[in-house]
């Protein structure tokens, strides 16, 4: 079971979850619901007017709740309707808030994507993971190894939209043809800023597709690995990023990722490098059913 926060107006990655073959639910019953919770600081009773209790089958012997606006009073909620079911929290973020570990029930496993976050705050490590619907139609298309000088980048503001243009210039410079979509932090108060709208996932995959190379810019250089380097391994198109972790990455190839601030090579000596394959056996190691296999692994690589 997958509880996944997408109550928001634009719940981007529900349908390849479920076409994925997990059950799914959300944390709250609808929106409303959600800004009640988090106004009253999570004080209303009874929860079940605002929580949503996910239907476990019984053969489902975990609930894994993605870190998105989960919080230990919901994950209490949880632990007593489950009571005979591991109860896991997946962060798919940096830990931001150290104090919201220490309110977790014990019963709650906390893992992240994060190996920096694992080895600072003693949680458990699982890779980042891609949706099975996508992945295995990636899979099955035909290699490639051609050097195009299309560059994506698609991602909320998040306060780097300076440095952005500034990465979309020096591509420029360097020949790529660059196709830029920085979104908003928030669809009603970045209403004046320019920026560009939410864009749903399908849309997303569809220009993933006609790209050759993908830009990837975090905020946290050590973070986990983001949804677009799952994009990049799955789609076969080579990937510019400032994420250190992809150099520990099972799929790390030095003429398909260019890592910003480290690498001696140019970006244009980068972008007219031939492509290498990644071998299926590996890309398969990220796909959301072998990521779910892996809880129940010990020596995650």
């Amino acid at each position: 079971m997958i509880i996944y926060y997408d109550n928001g107006a634009h719940p981007l990655l529900r349908t390849h979850f479920i076409r994925s073959g997990v059950q799914y639910t959300t944390i709250y019953r609808n929106r409303t619901a959600q800004l009640a919770d988090r106004i009253s600081r999570h004080m209303l009773r009874p929860r079940s007017l605002m929580y949503n209790r996910p239907a476990c089958s019984e053969d489902d012997d975990k609930v894994i709740c993605f870190d998105t606006y989960t919080n230990a009073d919901y994950l209490r909620w949880i632990c007593k309707h489950y009571p005979h079911k591991r109860v896991i929290l997946w962060y798919w973020n940096p830990v931001e808030d150290i104090a919201k570990l220490d309110m977790m029930p014990r019963k709650v496993e906390i893992w992240s994507y994060s190996k920096k976050d694992c080895t600072k705050y003693g949680l458990k490590y699982n890779t980042t993971f891609y949706f099975d619907d996508l992945g295995r139609q990636a899979l099955d298309l035909p290699e490639t190894t051609r050097a195009g000088r299309r560059v994506l980048f698609i991602g909320r503001d998040k306060g780097r939209e300076e440095v952005l243009h500034r990465l979309q210039e020096e591509l420029e410079s360097a020949g790529a043809e660059t196709e830029f979509h920085i979104m908003r932090n928030n669809e009603k108060k970045d209403t004046a800023s320019g920026r560009e709208h939410l864009m749903d996932y399908d849309e997303i995959v569809e220009r993933v597709r006609n790209a050759d190379i993908l830009l990837d810019y975090s905020r946290d250089p050590d973070a986990g690995l983001s949804l677009r380097a799952m994009e990049a391994l799955f789609w076969q198109k080579k990937l510019i990023t400032n994420n250190r972790s992809v150099k520990d990455s099972m799929f790390y190839k030095t003429n398909n990722i260019y890592l910003l601030g480290e690498d001696k090579r140019t970006l244009r000596d980068f972008l007219e490098l031939p492509q290498v394959p990644v071998e299926k056996e590996i890309k398969q190691q990220y796909l959301l059913s072998s990521w779910l296999k892996r809880f129940d692994e010990a020596g995650i690589r």
